[in-house]
């Protein structure tokens, strides 16, 4: 993991590159800086003594967005695992060269103080050059198939990742899905209490934004003119004034009076009643 000082108070920086997964630390004073791979200062003339920060890319912040610091840390940090990773190219290159010369070198004089004739010695020589041939592709058979299982455990871990961030989102998309089912649920169970109850209600003319009301709320609306028109397939009767019918047409039927309420009142006083009935 990277290590970047941040200079205070730049705790909008400091706090972007924790996010990124860099080991910040925040710092005020130069002489407490111990070896980072890069630090971010308000400015770089604000450094008196900069022997601490030899060979260390330093990011000035003045003038400048979080996110464009942040994006020069970075690309500093993937120069610098650029170079260690070379280097340890060149390094395995360098041990492959080493084992193959010295091999080569061992065997060659081990045939120059050997007493052999001339035809003896070309053929040990042809037999050193031909092992030496054959070690070298050995060994870089062997750090090839290192590199390429290194390369696959990492491609395999970042797969794995992958595949975990997948089936969380499917998880949060799944109970997403149903809490959306179950609020669709309640909301249809809710609605089918009061629509398509097949309830016929009877409302006298002239309430007809009362039967409107009514026939929106899934109940089946007849109007009448008379009370001879009543009959006792209705389940609830909305009359001007309750002095207007009498007790035989109504038969226990209840009623709900207009006069002097609205038509959001005439509906719920219905919705009760029927709601009784049904209780």
């Amino acid at each position: 993991m990277a290590k970047v000082a941040v200079e205070e108070p730049l705790t909008d920086v400091h706090q972007q590159l924790l996010e990124k997964g860099f080991k910040a630390k925040m710092f005020r004073n130069e002489e407490k800086l111990k070896k980072v791979d890069c630090c971010v200062v308000r400015g770089k003339e604000d450094l008196l003594d900069d022997r601490n920060l030899k060979n260390t890319p330093i990011v000035e912040a003045r003038g400048r967005s979080v996110h464009e610091i942040v994006s020069e840390v970075q690309q500093h940090i993937d120069r610098q695992q650029s170079g260690k990773d070379y280097g340890k190219k060149q390094a395995a290159k360098g041990l492959t060269t080493g084992l193959v010369t010295g091999t080569v070198i061992g065997a060659t004089a081990g045939l120059l103080f050997a007493p052999k004739s001339g035809k003896e010695m070309r053929k040990d020589i042809a037999d050193v050059s031909k092992q030496a041939k054959e070690k070298t592709t050995e060994v870089a058979s062997t750090v090839k198939e290192k590199s390429s299982s290194m390369k696959n455990t990492v491609s395999e871990k970042t797969q794995d990742a992958k595949e975990k961030v997948n089936k969380a989102k499917d998880k949060v998309t799944e109970a997403g899905s149903k809490v959306s089912e179950k609020l669709k649920s309640k909301s249809s169970g809710s609605e089918s209490n009061t629509q398509g109850t097949g309830l016929k209600v009877a409302v006298e003319q002239p309430l007809t934004d009362v039967k409107q009301e009514l026939e929106n709320k899934g109940y089946e609306v007849e109007m009448f003119r008379n009370e001879e028109d009543i009959n006792m397939d209705f389940d609830c009767c909305v009359a001007r004034g309750k002095e207007d019918l009498s007790d035989n047409t109504l038969n226990g039927m209840p009623v709900v009076e207009a006069r002097g309420l609205s038509v959001n009142d005439i509906v719920k006083e219905v919705q009760d009643h029927l709601d009784r009935q049904r209780a």
